[in-house]
């Protein structure tokens, strides 16, 4: 009896692990368009001075198709505002309410021939990401902190944790993620991860969370932030990204 009691246990404990194990895989809906908020602070510190910028990006992504289970995503670019101080030199950019000043100016040449294009990348049901327009590279020195897989790389329960490394732009992020939890909001995530140069030198490191939609496994939300030291300059940034309309 006490033989047969204990086998009982085992199996319920066995049952209840594998329905809390989720097999996570990007389903975004075709044809449907989402919007996206990214705000960025970026504080740079070391060679002639010191720099701060705030920079928020408004864009709308829409995925246009599926093909052997990778994604093309279009990206359009609908707002950027920025937000510069370097000291000797401060002003500001809005997409959506020009100014003539110095600083509005070179901003405006950078953006202004990005907005309103439409810049696709492709995603694979995995959540790994890659360019195919050099906008949307020029627009995100950082790409390789979020271009890895955001989902783990087999069935997971909360708990489980597993790692990834991504090379671009000659810097090499490696990135251990963990599965937190499901909640109302959704799958909650928290990651760590070392920066490399070219050498395979430690330059930096970078943290944050994130939540995955709980029908198409999207990131909704996420949070980066990130400490970099290279060519004599100390870079901290702070990510935030929200999307809506999923």
């Amino acid at each position: 009896m006490r033989k047969l009691f204990l086998l009982f246990l085992l199996g319920t404990a066995v049952s209840t692990l594998s329905a809390q194990t989720t097999e996570f895989k990007i389903k975004l809906p075709l044809n449907k368009t989402f919007t996206q908020v990214a705000k960025a602070k970026i504080d740079m510190e070391g060679g002639t001075g010191g720099t701060i910028m705030d920079m928020n990006i408004k864009t709308e992504l829409t995925a246009s198709k599926l093909e052997n289970n990778i994604y093309t995503v279009d990206n359009v670019i609908k707002a950027v505002k920025v937000d510069l101080d370097a000291g000797v030199a401060q002003g500001s950019y809005d997409s959506e309410n020009p100014s003539d000043d110095e600083i509005g100016t070179i901003f405006a040449a950078q953006f202004e021939p990005l907005l309103g294009k439409k810049m696709p990348t492709k995603m694979t049901e995995a959540g790994a990401v890659s360019s195919e327009d050099e906008g949307t590279t020029a627009l995100s020195p950082f790409e390789n902190l979020t271009s890895g897989s955001v989902l783990p790389d087999k069935p997971a329960a909360p708990g489980y944790t597993w790692t990834t490394k991504e090379t671009a732009n000659e810097m090499t992020v490696v990135r251990t993620a963990k599965y937190l939890s499901k909640t109302a909001e959704g799958y909650n995530f928290e990651f760590t991860g070392d920066i490399q140069d070219g050498s395979n030198t430690k330059i930096g490191n970078y943290s944050g969370t994130y939540i995955l939609d709980t029908n198409t496994h999207y990131p909704t939300v996420m949070t980066i932030k990130m400490k970099l030291n290279q060519d004599g300059q100390s870079i901290n940034l702070d990510l935030n990204n929200i999307v809506q309309g999923l």
